[in-house]
């Protein structure tokens, strides 16, 4: 297990290089959500709103506990509210306890992809799994990330591996774990919800199997396929308890974040125009590396053959889940790349079919023990090296990127340095653009507070710049992030476009911040972090340009 070790090993190092990007400032949009519903639970608040699923939240509310007594045995706070002004002052390292959770279970994920890829696959099968989870660009990057897209493709692989053990072992205690690990996967994000039918299916598969004589009466009544519904809704409730005391806005919230994404966005903003199929096909071919894209959807369909020609249950339960979340995600029109990881680790398993297709590498189930030897033929060797090369590389670039000074952290130092305490200034959504210390949200950390407006919904253009001038501004920063997004609305695209092309015409630009020398083709997922564009960067960040008004003197 030495080898399991080493690619474990390279996998984490990979996901925490670069872990403290942005800090004591959070430049990932959804990060603070889930921090501050684990804070406030620690202060008894057990719905705090956005009601986002709040699996992540709960295990971050145990880690935060723990650090909290640890903090008060030491002696290094002296109370609860001493505890909680820590926070307030500096909230990086539970920002960065979050970060490292995804970057734990990503790892973990790995070793799950392994556990897959040995029952299906044999020991030399695992292994080559396991090394392009460890190495894909996109599972590298989110695992950075203190959001619940890693640890629900966790769970659900979990979940997968469990089914998968309670099927061949025809034991009870497999599928409990298995029900168990599904309703914290649902809690961690509703989206998971299709890793029930794996679940349902392996009760199903075990109760056939035990029952005599066999009917589907007796099948549905059967203790496995209740003691699968009952593990699930058992794990859902004790990772999601204040879901099941008031589920009213939990379940309004997410009708409400469904509804939002018929276009292909999200609320104003228009992510994409390809029907969600051809979207989440696109996002992985653009974070998995073409190389292993088309090995993986050759692979997907050597994987469905065999399934259907063997009739094996193993596969089946395996392909279920991959399959039921991208149909459905797919009807959505809700627009995210995210979206697309808990296919990862699934998609890892198809490439690895694919490779056993073109090198019979692999033994058969007889032959699958611990023993095996872990030899690859120069041939293979070589084109497993070129599959793991493109994406490798990408993560190793972000990683860096990840490490230098945001464009946004920038922007901050400069205008503390240029721009007069209290002076007016309209930004867009807050984490796009430098984190300033504003009359209502003053920054203890901060040398200078200003009077900051933040301007939401389509951004700066929602009013003329003769609103401005008529309401005292001072200046403008405007955020490419938010400068590029594309709108549903043509007429509000139309507004937008000459409104930013006038700043120029009508303000005075004082400074500007870029991540490049030149100008980079905009994809919506950039404004969490380098995806497309991470070798024409040399930093993180948005291209910002601040802007002053200027006003005839007075008479």
């Amino acid at each position: 297990m030495v080898l399991l070790g080493i690619i474990l090993g390279g996998a984490f190092a990979l996901r925490v290089w670069g872990l403290r990007f942005g800090l004591p400032y959070v430049y990932h949009f959804d990060e603070h959500f889930y921090v501050a519903t684990a804070v406030k639970l620690g202060r008894g608040i057990l719905n705090n709103p956005p009601f986002a699923p709040v699996g992540l939240a709960n295990i971050l509310f145990l880690e935060y506990g723990a650090y909290f007594l640890i903090s008060r045995l030491s002696g290094w706070v002296g109370s609860a509210a001493e505890f909680e002004a820590n926070y307030r002052f500096d909230p990086s390292f539970f920002f960065y306890l979050a970060r490292l959770t995804s970057a734990f279970l990503g790892t973990l994920t790995v070793g799950l992809v392994y556990r897959l890829g040995n029952s299906l696959f044999g020991r030399r099968g695992g292994f080559i799994a396991a090394v392009l989870l460890a190495t894909s660009f996109l599972h590298v990057r989110d695992s950075h990330f203190g959001v619940p897209d890693i640890p629900m493709a966790f769970f659900t692989v979990a979940t997968t591996a469990a089914a998968l053990a309670a099927h061949r072992s025809g034991r009870l205690r497999h599928l409990i774990v298995a029900g168990l690990l599904a309703g914290v996967a649902v809690s961690v994000k509703w989206t998971a919800a299709p890793i029930t039918l794996v679940v349902g299916m392996a009760g199903l598969f075990q109760a056939w199997d035990q029952s005599s004589p066999r009917s589907w009466t007796t099948v549905l009544v059967s203790r496995p396929v209740w003691t699968a519904v009952a593990a699930t809704i058992a794990g859902f409730i004790l990772s999601a308890p204040q879901v099941v005391i008031n589920p009213l806005p939990y379940f309004i919230e997410a009708f409400d974040q469904a509804a939002s994404g018929g276009a292909g966005g999200f609320n104003w903003w228009q992510v994409d125009t390809v029907s969600g199929w051809i979207f989440y096909l696109k996002v992985l071919y653009q974070g998995l590396g073409a190389a292993v894209w088309a090995a993986g959807l050759a692979g997907f369909l050597i994987f469905s053959y065999r399934m259907i020609r063997e009739r094996d249950r193993a596969r089946f339960l395996v392909l279920l889940f991959p399959l039921s979340y991208y149909l459905i995600m797919g009807i959505t029109r809700h627009y995210f790349a995210r979206y697309s990881l808990p296919l990862i680790p699934f998609w890892m398993l198809f490439v690895t079919e694919g490779f056993a297709l073109i090198f019979p590498i692999f033994p058969g189930r007889s032959a699958r023990h611990s023993g095996e030897k872990i030899r690859l033929s120069l041939p293979a060797a070589l084109i497993l090296i070129a599959l793991i090369g493109q994406p490798l590389a990408s993560a190793l670039r972000t990683n860096w990127l990840l490490t230098r000074e945001d464009t946004r952290t920038q922007a901050k130092a400069w205008i503390e340095a240029n721009i007069p305490e209290r002076s007016r200034i309209a930004i867009s959504w807050e984490t796009h653009v430098p984190p300033l210390s504003s009359l209502r949200n003053p920054d203890p950390r901060s040398t200078r507070i200003y009077d900051v407006s933040a301007v939401r919904d389509i951004g700066l253009p929602r009013w003329p710049l003769d609103w401005y001038r008529r309401h005292g501004y001072d200046y403008f920063i405007v955020s490419s992030f938010i400068e590029n997004i594309q709108v549903i609305d043509p007429v509000v695209a139309r507004v937008r476009a000459a409104f930013y092309q006038n700043l120029a015409r009508e303000l005075v630009l004082v400074a500007e911040f870029a991540p490049a020398r030149q100008p980079l083709p905009f994809v919506f997922d950039e404004i969490y972090g380098p995806f497309v564009s991470h070798w024409q960067r040399e930093r993180p960040g948005p291209r910002l340009k601040i802007y002053r008004f200027e006003y005839e003197a007075d008479p």
